[in-house]
């Protein structure tokens, strides 16, 4: 916490100025206070060793000058500020050892003459530390009074009959004084502006050191905080590129799965119809009996049959697992409705199934076949195992969902248990119902078609209350 003293060294200072002008006024501030207190301490000593007044009031008049500067320059009177204080330094020792002079009783040292020049000479070099070089004018202006006062100290002094020589002193070479004390003042005042200027000159130098550090620093900071971003950037794609070689070795995983427990499935498939045709033909060849003959190829065109039907189902699995049906467009869901009811319209009508529907989404950009395949398989299976006790009622519909649209079939039918079928129920060759006459790849099939329109299926159902299998599927409309 600053005191008086110290605060009134800070009068007239602000952020506003430069650090060199701020600098410059407290040097100001603290030379007049210190020249208070010295006027204020010589106009004692002369109130008690010389008893004269009349120095003593205008010692204190002088100290009134000096403590006044602060105060201009907190009222805003910089400029005014410093040269009255080269004034007061300057003009105020003239005027103090004449005052002395003239108001003296008997004899005057001769020394009077010589004191008060001497630091004159010193008080020239004062305006050297309260001003830059920047202002010129200002700095030659006080350098000039203090001049000034030294080349019109006799003149001054023998205008009011208090010269030298009229006060009855008498030296040959005192007038030879005045060059020497011209000498001082030119060599005091050339190695003070030297010492100042260079001070000036590297002050500069350290604020234009600073000034590029902390442009260096900002750039350091800007580019630090580019690579932060950078590094943060990189980090969320190493991130991603983790999560994606996490997903590719998951689906990984899972197809090596699937691919297993599909080779297993279709050799136990594939192995039964074949069976039967070789034990077919090992009759066939045992039997001479030409009507035995007969039946036993009718048993092995049964068996083919069966066999051509598997190999079809397992292309159908190989088809949707195929990028062939990629090509995106606007798929009207009422369109494809319609023609799913035209391919299934007389087992609509032998079983008198009623088929509504609800899009409040009507279009949805993808791909056409899918969508049309993956509606077909959830109408047909709904239509399959419908329930025989009432007449099959089927709801489609279609809604948002956050970013997804959500095509949806509802059906009145037999359920699943889902607490017994869960893990199977989107399995190829999986049948959950004794009498179902599929050869249990139609979920397997909408699974697959699903997941190619980056999609996913969800089933809600119990055992004799229908089920609800709902798609979530990308809408690509407008990404493209």
């Amino acid at each position: 916490m600053r005191g008086p003293l110290s605060n009134l060294r800070y009068y007239g200072t602000s952020l506003s100025h430069p650090k060199w002008l701020n600098r410059n006024i407290v040097v100001a501030n603290s030379i007049s206070s210190i020249c208070t207190l010295a006027v204020l301490l010589l106009a004692v000593v002369h109130a008690v060793t010389h008893r004269e007044d009349n120095v003593v009031y205008f010692g204190l008049l002088l100290a009134v000058w000096f403590i006044s500067i602060p105060f201009l320059h907190r009222a805003g009177h910089i400029n005014f500020g410093r040269t009255f204080l080269t004034i007061a330094l300057i003009t105020g020792t003239l005027l103090f050892t004449m005052v002395r002079k003239m108001t003296t009783i008997g004899e005057l040292p001769m020394n009077t003459f010589f004191q008060s020049r001497t630091a004159i000479v010193v008080f020239c070099i004062i305006p050297l530390a309260t001003f830059n070089f920047s202002e010129r004018n200002l700095l030659i202006i006080n350098l000039l009074i203090g001049f000034l006062s030294l080349m019109l100290y006799d003149p001054i002094h023998n205008l009011f009959g208090i010269g030298f020589y009229q006060l009855g002193f008498n030296d040959p070479d005192y007038y030879y004084t005045n060059v020497i004390f011209f000498v001082i003042f030119t060599v005091l005042t050339s190695a003070a502006g030297f010492f100042k200027f260079e001070m000036e000159t590297y002050e500069k130098r350290n604020e234009e050191l600073i000034e590029t550090l902390h442009s260096r620093n900002n750039l350091i900071e800007e580019q630090k905080e580019e690579l932060n971003s950078q590094g943060e950037i990189l980090k969320q794609l190493l991130q991603q590129r983790d999560k994606d070689l996490s997903q590719v070795t998951h689906q990984l995983i899972n197809f090596n799965h699937e691919l297993l427990e599909y080779s297993y499935t279709v050799s136990h498939n594939l192995r039964g119809p074949v069976a039967r045709i070789l034990g077919l033909l090992g009759l066939y060849k045992d039997h001479s009996d030409e009507k035995e003959r007969k039946n036993l190829v009718g048993y092995m065109q049964d068996s083919a049959h069966e066999l051509d039907a598997i190999t079809l189902e397992l292309n159908k699995i190989v088809e949707a697992r195929s990028d062939t049906f990629n090509v995106r467009e606007n798929v009207s869901f009422e369109t494809e409705l319609e023609i799913i009811k035209k391919l299934l319209d007389l087992t609509i009508k032998n079983y008198n199934v009623k088929i509504t529907s609800e899009f409040n989404v009507p279009v949805i950009f993808s791909a056409k076949p899918r969508i049309n395949h993956l509606m077909f398989i959830l109408v047909s299976n709904a239509i399959q195992y419908r329930r025989p006790d009432r007449p099959p009622k089927i709801k489609i519909s279609t809604y948002r969902k956050d970013d997804r649209v959500v095509l949806e079939v509802q059906d009145n039918g037999r359920g699943i248990d889902l607490s017994i079928y869960r893990k199977d129920l989107f399995k190829p060759f999986k049948r959950f119902h004794s009498e179902a006459s599929g050869k249990g790849i139609g979920l397997y099939l909408a699974k697959l078609q699903a997941e190619k329109l980056e999609g996913r299926i969800e089933v809600r159902s119990s055992p004799g209350d229908g089920a609800i299998f709902s798609v979530l599927l990308k809408d690509w409309q407008g990404n493209e």
